[in-house]
């Protein structure tokens, strides 16, 4: 017997010294051999959580990009294409119900939606969904595509029928506005009397 055969190994994970029961045991029980294996697999999950989460947003950064980079008039368009895609693409989907995403408070820098909010504002505006209801009812095959699409513009009224009744009262209505506030104008002083 050497003494190396005298020396008691100890466990990596607790630090304590054991006598091992087999010649190639390392731990001094089950349970430290569980946790130093639990820790090892955690180490990669961790990292791989970390890459996947980093190009996650980083894809939704760049749609942001491509929505905002293409001009106004296309943008529709451009929004229409993405969301034909998100019907083949898991990663995608995952992006525009990204629940970060949608629940984001505005910046006072940025006047731009994030991918997933304006995503959900075509498919409010144009199917009268949320985003995730429509990529639901898109996969099912369920989508409404007959929504009427509603243009509403603050403190305005619709159009009304054929006969133009809502648009000749609206007009009526901003030129008597325009007629008074001349009138006070007038008689402040602000303005000058046209000459005859």
């Amino acid at each position: 017997m050497t003494e190396m055969d005298l020396v008691q190994p100890q466990c990596p994970v607790c630090g304590t010294e054991f006598l091992p029961t087999r010649k190639d045991q390392k731990y001094c029980s089950s349970n430290c051999r569980k946790h130093k294996s639990r820790n090892a697999s955690r180490g990669d999950r961790a990292n791989e959580n970390k890459r996947s989460s980093h190009e996650h947003y980083e894809r939704a950064r760049r749609l942001e990009e491509l929505i905002y980079s293409t001009i106004p008039n296309e943008r529709l368009g451009v929004m229409k294409s993405i969301l034909d895609h998100c019907l083949h693409d898991a990663c995608l989907r995952r992006i525009l119900t990204d629940p970060l995403l949608l629940n984001e408070e505005p910046t006072e820098y940025s006047y731009r939606k994030n991918i997933a909010k304006a995503a959900s504002t075509y498919t409010r505006k144009f199917f009268g969904v949320s985003i995730k209801t429509y990529i639901h009812q898109a996969q099912f095959q369920t989508l409404n595509e007959e929504f009427p699409v509603a243009f509403k513009h603050r403190g305005t009224r619709p159009l009304g029928d054929q006969n133009g009744q809502y648009v000749e009262q609206d007009a009526r209505e901003f030129l008597e506005r325009l007629r008074e506030d001349r009138a006070k104008k007038l008689k402040d002083g602000t303005i000058k009397p046209l000459a005859a």
